[in-house]
């Protein structure tokens, strides 16, 4: 398993560069060939460079590859544009999903610098089901995990694309929002609410099977994840629109940060779950982040901080590491400027207050 530890360390030669330069010279050469290049072989090649240069710690050019792969997609609308048989739209469709994601984790990790677009280019969404007049979540079971991850990731593009195109009433109050924004947001709560009550309705086909791959244990910590972003995904809707992230975020006790925190530790804990690696989806960091970030509270604050210092994980852009020292350089900024503001206040009571002396 690549880790974080040989990434970062002196592992990296000379000969694994000159390697990888050379994969990039034969992905120029094959795409710039008189022959129709694979589209397959080229969105590969991006989602793979993207990785190893987000392992690397290069950010801009691992958005560069994610990018090229989404411009190769949206340039063909349709499939069939890039492909000649069944079996090959059927892997165009899985890869699409793939950058679908990628690109809404490099939209979180820094909406500045990758958000040319002011919204995601690839849409898992369907205005169908963002008018209400079909679900993104099953009636009656998810299958497997793949199935509820794919549910519970439309629902996430939904929720994005939601606030990008509302960005515009976020400090509103709720009586001054359009009808329609109050009316998509309780169609996206429900939906929400429909994928917790389907998920726990399931018993999944993975852990009565078993494999190699996914045991009964290793399944079990799939669901956990599962519901941890999905109770952060729905944490974050209710904060918005109206504005109000003191009311989900810092209330006391907060049960629903407490779960967070409790499914974040038992994986963290797991077996399942190994430390100092490298995982290219979203899981415990970004969430425990967000956490820390809006949280006032000082013991769930140290709670997620310690966490966040013992997963020692890198997943997809976000580093668990690079979230620890970044919270305590923002806690010391903090700290000085309210301390600033102490010293201010406290000089302009000294510059009222004129001591008087009687006369002995």
């Amino acid at each position: 398993m690549l880790t974080l530890k040989f990434l970062q360390g002196e592992n990296i030669g000379a000969e694994t560069l000159v390697q990888y330069n050379k994969a990039l010279r034969q992905l120029r050469s094959h795409l710039g060939s008189e022959d129709r290049p694979s589209a397959k072989v080229a969105l590969i090649c991006c989602v793979l460079f993207c990785q190893l240069e987000t392992m690397r710690g290069e950010i801009t050019p691992a958005f560069e590859h994610l990018r090229n792969g989404i411009d190769i997609l949206c340039e063909h609308k349709s499939p069939n544009d890039l492909s000649d048989t069944e079996t090959q739209r059927d892997d165009l469709d899985e890869l699409k999903y793939v950058f679908h994601r990628m690109e809404l984790q490099a939209m979180q990790f820094n909406n500045i610098k990758f958000a040319e677009y002011g919204h995601l280019r690839l849409q898992l969404i369907s205005a169908d089901e963002r008018a209400g007049n079909a679900s993104c979540v099953p009636r009656m079971r998810f299958e497997n995990l793949d199935e509820a991850h794919w549910s519970l990731d439309k629902l996430q593009s939904w929720f994005f694309a939601f606030f990008a195109e509302n960005d515009i009433y976020k400090f509103l109050p709720l009586e001054e929002l359009p009808t329609a924004v109050r009316e998509e947001k309780d169609r996206l709560l429900t939906q929400y609410d429909m994928w917790q009550t389907t998920l726990l309705e399931s018993t999944f086909q993975d852990i009565a099977e078993g494999s190699r791959d996914r045991t009964p244990e290793v399944v079990k910590d799939g669901v956990i994840i599962l519901r941890l972003l999905h109770r952060m995904q729905q944490l974050l809707l209710r904060a918005i629109l109206p504005l109000q992230e003191e009311a989900i975020f810092d209330v006391t006790p907060n049960p629903d940060i407490e779960s967070v925190l409790d499914w974040a530790a038992h994986l963290v804990a797991s077996p399942n779950v190994s430390p100092g690696s490298f995982s290219s989806e979203t899981g415990i960091v970004a969430p425990l982040g967000i956490i820390v970030l809006k949280c006032h509270d000082p013991e769930i604050c140290a709670r997620a901080m310690a966490i966040l210092a013992a997963a020692k994980r890198k997943e997809s852009f976000i580093d668990s590491q690079m979230l620890v020292d970044a919270v305590a350089q923002f806690a010391q900024i903090r700290a000085r400027k309210e301390l600033s503001e102490q010293i201010a206040y406290a000089g302009q009571r000294n510059a009222f207050w004129e001591p008087s002396f009687s006369e002995s």
